[in-house]
């Protein structure tokens, strides 16, 4: 877990789902995807845990998830671990 304002898991592996915790102003969650350059963008559910797809990319992406905008932005980095063969 990491961030404030934002919490959830430090790394994932491709094409996974993963639970994503924000604070309680914040409406919606955005997943940038490096290699497509494309952005998602998720609404948060009631009680402010919400699943959100990482995108299948190689193992090593950094992918950014966030909530908030502007100076109210919070960040947490997360990196895409292949799975063991």
């Amino acid at each position: 877990m990491q961030g404030e304002g934002i919490r959830g898991p430090s790394s994932a592996t491709p094409g996974s789902s993963i639970t994503v915790n924000v604070g309680p102003n914040d409406s919606s969650v955005s997943v940038s995807d490096p290699v497509s350059q494309t952005t998602v963008s998720y609404d948060v559910e009631p009680g402010k845990d919400t699943t959100i797809q990482i995108p299948n990319v190689p193992g090593g992406t950094l992918i950014q998830v966030w909530a908030g905008k502007g100076i109210n932005r919070k960040l947490i980095t997360i990196e895409v671990v292949s799975p063991s063969p």
